[in-house]
């Protein structure tokens, strides 16, 4: 098992780069996971100086470092994600031992990372004038001993809310990172291991969820091997499905606080990849999606197949989750006003104003323009 995920005393080693004798390692340190407090400090408002030491050397020894910076995510693991039973009907098995690791994988740090076609690598200019790319990366989830019917996941929430209502499409790359090049192992994979995506007000009581199966890639640097990203297996979701899914519910009169899937309906999802559905509980809305969810599980029952395999450091990377599809369709405006004089008996005035879905000024962007939700 690879050292970031063997609970060994190399946890914090999440990378190495380099050859025999001169390997580059990219060490990752919880700050807040501290092991032992000296004097009265209490929290991390006013860190002045950092002093690093090795123990354990039995020969003197030479260490390069290269960068040590402080670095930070907005994703989170969710700990009510993990607890909840991916099904409504089956007890949720708890696992201490199943852990989730979230980091970040570049083409700066890692020789094996490849850019997904038709991703926007953003540039900048340098003090000289030079143009150059910026660090393209992805986001890494690395999952290790997840057992049949658990899930885990990182949120992120956004506190104004986000409107999806304007947009036809969410898009996002997806790459099942591939251990071995073993057909079998590559199968069990395949079989057992689904990506799933949530919108809505919460974590687990107000959302609507976006699931698909993944496909492992070759083991990185096999000459002749599988594309890191599947274009078949990149997640594209027809926004207005979910609407139509809720609405599905409604008219069959599912209880809001159970969870309703495409399954139990005809609905057709085209766009996406084979073998994908859909999910909704709660009341979520597209015109105020606080709360995003990303997360891996084992779709297998623990139930109706007690000898489902273990699932042992699983990683996929997701990269650029994006709208796409603005609709742009214009609008227009009309306002009326009317004086009636009756003789002497009274005067009548009356305005009338209307405007459509998409109707704006000449200076608004697309996102100003009206919105009849």
């Amino acid at each position: 098992e690879r050292a970031g995920t063997d609970n060994g005393p190399t946890d914090y080693v999440v990378g190495e780069v380099g050859r025999e004798n001169s390997n580059w390692y990219k060490v990752r340190i919880p700050v807040r996971e501290f092991k032992r407090r000296v004097g009265n400090i209490d929290n991390f408002t006013s860190i002045q100086s950092i002093r690093m030491w090795t123990t354990g050397h039995a020969a003197p020894v030479t260490m390069r470092f290269a960068e040590l910076e402080m670095v930070g995510s907005q994703w989170r693991t969710s700990d009510p994600v993990a607890q909840q039973p991916v099904n409504d009907d089956i007890l949720m098995r708890q696992d201490s031992t199943t852990n989730l690791r979230v980091a970040s994988i570049n083409n700066e740090e890692n020789p094996n990372y490849k850019a997904p076609a038709g991703a926007i690598v953003s540039r900048q200019r340098t003090a000289q004038g030079v143009q150059q790319q910026n660090r393209e990366q992805a986001l890494l989830l690395n999952a290790n001993k997840l057992g049949p019917g658990q899930q885990r996941g990182i949120f992120k929430t956004f506190q104004q809310g986000l409107d999806l209502l304007k947009y036809s499409n969410l898009r996002m790359y997806t790459h099942a990172h591939g251990r071995s090049n073993d057909p079998q192992e590559k199968q069990k994979i395949r079989e057992n291991l689904r990506l799933f995506v949530r919108l809505g007000g919460d974590e687990t009581e107000d959302y609507y969820e976006y699931e698909q199966p993944l496909k492992p890639s070759d083991v990185p640097g096999t000459e002749g091997g599988t594309p890191l990203w599947y274009d078949d297996f990149e997640m594209n979701l027809v926004l207005s499905a979910l609407s139509q899914l809720k609405t599905a519910r409604s008219q069959l009169g599912v209880p809001l606080d159970t969870t309703f899937s495409s399954d139990q309906i005809d609905l057709p999802l085209d766009a996406a990849p084979e073998g994908a559905r859909l999910k909704v509980r709660g009341t979520p809305s597209l015109n105020q999606v606080n709360t995003v969810v990303i997360g891996v599980r084992h779709a297998k029952d623990p139930n109706e197949n007690p000898g489902a395999p273990v699932l042992r450091d699983i990683e996929v990377w997701v990269n650029e989750l994006r709208v796409s599809g603005f609709d742009n369709q214009k609008g227009w405006a009309t306002t009326t006003s009317a004086n009636v004089s009756l003789a002497d008996l009274a005067d009548i005035q009356g305005n009338f104003q209307r405007k459509t879905d998409g109707f704006g000024s000449l200076s608004s962007t697309l996102d100003e323009r009206r919105k009849n939700n």
